[in-house]
């Protein structure tokens, strides 16, 4: 629910702001750490749970829930494997922490590296979670 990291490296030669501009700015940090083979962990990538419980309409997360539910359906896995998946196709090999003890919750995360979002399936997310096009 937070892309600002993986905005950033793709609104160039763009007027529109930056995800997170001014004192929370993040601008070319996730370049700057593939260029130096630093590796970026993302810490609560499920977003705490709040994608897969019901969310009311016009809940701005809404559609990025949707969309989650309808990949799992359609690649036959948890939501959660689907959410660890987008984040482990990108080229920056983004590390998720994921934040549980409880062996299902565990199982349901572990499926995430048996399951391959295309290109256009990763930009949909990336889509509807920002909310806008992708420049």
């Amino acid at each position: 629910l937070h892309c600002g990291l993986i905005d950033d490296g793709i609104r160039v030669n763009t007027a529109e702001p930056a995800m997170g501009s001014g004192a929370h700015s993040v601008s070319g940090v996730l370049d700057y750490c593939r260029l130096g083979g630093i590796r970026v962990q993302a810490w609560s990538p499920l977003a705490g749970g709040r994608l897969f419980q019901p969310l009311p309409d016009g809940d701005s997360k809404r559609p990025v829930a949707e969309l989650v539910a309808r990949l799992a359906v359609d690649k036959n896995c948890s939501p959660q494997a689907i959410l660890l998946a987008w984040l482990l196709r990108h080229p920056a090999q983004i590390q998720p922490i994921v934040g549980t003890t409880d062996i299902a919750r565990l199982r349901r995360a572990c499926q995430a590296t048996e399951v391959s979002l295309n290109r256009d399936q990763w930009y949909q997310l990336l889509t509807v979670a920002r909310g806008k096009p992708v420049p």
